[in-house]
């Protein structure tokens, strides 16, 4: 096997439309396209974090006194792929922010029509995979349609704009609820002009720029590795495995399996992690790998495993088994399968639970795991 461990780095300051700063960067000119790929989480910006967006963006147009007028207002980092031969950008960090500006563009060219600098701005810049499409569907309704007030809650897009609508009004009101001089030239170029991003472009294999983003990450997703999880493996099927991307959805399917057998049940029997706890034990019988990594938890375990896998770093523990190794959703879905028939079907007597409890809170607590093994093996 081959191993790749290139991969490059490109950082810019970027604003909206008008930069006059080295590079001129812009995010809106350049006729990039940028989708939000299939294993990122859906828009889920809540009330707050929209609040602070727009207080945020009002107090640098105003001033901090609220008379000095524009400063500059930065916004963070964004992580971006290297334009691709479509002219597609996927977005690997960002997403949050950009998504409530396109829709806060939206609110300001339906409440301001006459303004030129909106008059011709398009919103098809924007474009995300999640969710098996559904997130499109609901992002296009926003896009495509008057921003009329509705009760639907289902559409995030939707929420927040009308959480938009009702700042904006907030913000073009004194305290007495008096209408205030407002430019909307002024704004809009405050808004394309003044705000920046530092945008990082990185041209690697999914785990690598996975691997970068966790490194330059401090304010966005938290990946846990139940989350890693989901995104390597889909690149194991996508890469090594020669799948598409139904395969994410296979993946996701897995996890809602889990919560809805913990919902079944009325308690949180495992998750994802615990799953991967006994496919962790599996694998490292079925191929033969050093018994140290037993002591590993499973983060860690499939961590290495994967980065093993991609060349990004080989593992000592890994390296000479690699070729060797397996992984399938079937094996995961059988996991789950046995797990909570166990867990509907154990605990008969007071006896089994004393002795399951007894081994849980010992040393030899891993041994927890060989029951589900043996029902593995022998479902």
């Amino acid at each position: 096997m081959e191993t790749t461990k290139t991969f490059s780095i490109r950082a810019k300051t970027c604003t909206l439309k008008q930069n006059s700063q080295e590079g001129n960067a812009t995010i809106l000119n350049s006729g990039t396209k940028y989708v939000i790929p299939i294993y990122q989480r859906s828009y889920s910006w809540s009330d707050d974090q929209i609040r602070k967006f727009i207080s945020d963006l009002f107090t640098s147009f105003w001033g901090n006194d609220g008379e000095s007028g524009e400063e500059p207002m930065f916004i963070g980092t964004m992580q971006l792929t290297v334009e691709d031969k479509n002219n597609e950008k996927e977005i690997i960090d960002g997403q949050q922010r950009l998504t409530t500006l396109l829709l806060l563009l939206k609110v300001l060219k339906t409440k301001f029509p006459y303004c030129h600098q909106l008059k011709d701005l398009q919103f098809d810049w924007l474009r995300t995979r999640v969710n098996n499409g559904i997130q499109q569907i609901y992002l296009e309704a926003v896009i495509n349609n008057d921003l009329n007030f509705n009760n639907e809650t289902q559409n995030t897009y939707r929420r927040n704009t009308f959480l938009i609508q009702e700042l904006l009004e907030e913000e073009l009101k004194d305290e007495a609820g008096q209408p205030v001089p407002f430019d909307i030239d002024r704004f809009i170029q405050h808004l394309f002009s003044n705000v920046y991003f530092v945008v990082i472009e990185t041209r690697a294999g999914l785990s690598k720029t996975l691997q970068i983003f966790n490194a330059i990450n401090t304010t966005g997703l938290d990946l846990n590795g139940g989350d890693i999880f989901k995104i390597r493996m889909y690149e194991y099927l996508r890469d090594k495995k020669g799948q598409d991307e139904t395969a994410f959805d296979k993946i996701n399917l897995l996890y809602r399996t889990i919560d809805e057998c913990n919902a079944a049940i009325k308690y949180n029997a495992t998750d994802i992690r615990g799953i991967l706890g006994i496919y962790q034990n599996i694998l490292i019988a079925k191929y033969n790998l050093p018994v140290t990594l037993y002591s590993y938890g499973s983060d860690t375990f499939f961590e290495r495993l994967f980065d093993t896998i991609f060349n990004i770093n080989l593992w000592e523990h890994f390296k000479k088994n690699v070729n060797n190794i397996e992984l399938s959703i079937e094996d995961l879905e059988k996991i789950i399968k046995v797990r909570y028939e166990w867990e509907n079907n154990g605990y008969q007597t007071g006896e089994d639970a004393c002795a399951m409890h007894f081994i849980w809170w010992s040393r030899y607590s891993r041994y927890w795991n060989l029951t589900f093994i043996f029902l593995y093996k022998f479902h």
